[in-house]
């Protein structure tokens, strides 16, 4: 079978990979591919490369990539006029700094929605170059893993006659959301499963997983640095962000990540931020924590199913998550991984496993054996090519 995968980047991510190397926006198709793949950012080409393993064709296509579309245009001899959505890119990360700095700051969770809803929609160019690289790989099954950047109307035109449309989503689902041009799709919430079911449309549960060659690119780690966080902290986590408010002048607890601007300017969440780190950078700074504190986005309910579950355990770090119904299916809570219900009760077993360095490290690394063995790529390729066959 032949597998065409489509993704996207935030423009944040976009905007720092291609600021590291100046030369790179310039450089070949393949070149720019390969660079993304580097970074190990998202899912990175894990479902390509362990799908060739199995003995499949898989390709990846990032949609919204202006500089690598464009590369690939241009290999093609085709017209690569990107210059204008390029700028429109600039243009709203311009705007959304703007009003990080504006008095109106308060009012940020309304223009990121704002922000959302025109990047969630699609600029002709886009969908030209897509349906090129459609046409020009032909591929047999498609999985949209970046639903909402690409239209109805654009996934009409992919299916073809003979090719399985597949949809993957697990964050917020708009209330109006049209996925009738889907044959199949796959999430690793349960309650996102039933919903999609529900509504007439066939859904199976896929979860996400690590992929071991990162362990061969992380290099020499640093000594422990305590309790972190990587993670957005956005207006949709309201529930992280009052876990972590509570936490943050108690146990020292440190964090990564974007939303430090949208934060009122007295939370003390601001105190503990550390940056952004994206990629081969956040997993570091898990590895070199002697604990990583999870905590899923509200739409997840009472289900575990978010990736820093398999990064975490992946990396050997102990994992510190809130407890759902689900977790047990994946992990022996308390043998592979720690789990908390309440403020408090995360704040005791951050300090308890602080000062337990040997009970700390045999979770850790139980829930690293773990996830190597049942939790990897290769598996869960494994598992999307038996889920697939049932509908080709």
């Amino acid at each position: 079978m032949r597998f065409l995968i489509l993704n996207s980047d935030y423009t944040d991510f976009l905007n720092w990979h291609y600021a590291r190397d100046p030369e790179l926006e310039g450089a070949t198709y393949d070149q720019q591919l390969s660079a993304r793949y580097a970074t190990f950012f998202g899912v990175s080409d894990f479902y390509s490369r362990n799908l060739r393993t199995l003995g499949h064709d898989a390709a990846n296509i990032f949609v919204n990539n202006p500089a690598l579309q464009k590369a690939w245009a241009r290999k093609e001899g085709l017209n690569d006029d990107v210059d204008r959505p390029r700028s429109w890119v600039d243009a709203l990360d311009r705007f959304r700094q703007a009003a990080a700095r504006t008095p109106l700051r308060r009012l940020r969770p309304l223009f990121r929605s704002v922000i959302n809803a025109l990047e969630d929609r699609m600029p002709p160019w886009q969908r030209d170059i897509l349906l090129a690289q459609v046409e020009d790989f032909k591929p047999d099954i498609i999985l949209n893993q970046t639903m909402r950047v690409i239209p109805p109307d654009v996934i009409s035109a992919l299916r073809g006659d003979n090719r399985l449309m597949v949809g993957q989503i697990a964050s917020p689902i708009p209330e109006k959301f049209d996925c009738r041009g889907y044959d199949l799709v796959i999430s690793s919430l349960p309650n996102f499963v039933e919903r999609f079911r529900k509504a007439g449309i066939p859904a199976r549960l896929h979860r996400f997983g690590f992929d071991p060659m990162i362990l061969e690119k992380l290099g020499p780690g640093d000594a422990a640095r305590g309790a972190s966080f990587v993670g957005n902290l956005y207006g949709g986590h309201r529930d992280r962000i009052r876990l972590m408010t509570s936490l943050s002048d108690k146990i020292g607890l440190q964090w990564w990540g974007p939303g430090v601007d949208s934060l009122p300017p007295n939370s003390p969440l601001r105190f503990q931020h550390r940056g952004i780190a994206w990629g081969l950078d956040m997993y570091r700074v898990i590895r070199d924590s002697a604990l990583a504190l999870n905590h899923h986005i509200d739409v997840a309910g009472p289900w575990a199913n978010n990736m820093r579950l398999f990064e975490t355990t992946g990396v050997g770090t102990l994992l510190l998550t809130d407890w759902k119904e689900n977790l047990a299916e994946m992990f022996e809570p308390g043998i592979e991984v720690v789990t908390y219900k309440s403020v408090d009760g995360c704040r005791r077993l951050v300090e308890y496993y602080l000062n337990h360095d040997e009970e700390r490290t045999a979770i850790a690394k139980a829930g690293q054996q773990r996830t190597l063995r049942d939790h990897n790529y290769r598996q869960r390729m494994r598992e999307l090519i038996t889920i697939v066959e049932d509908y080709i």
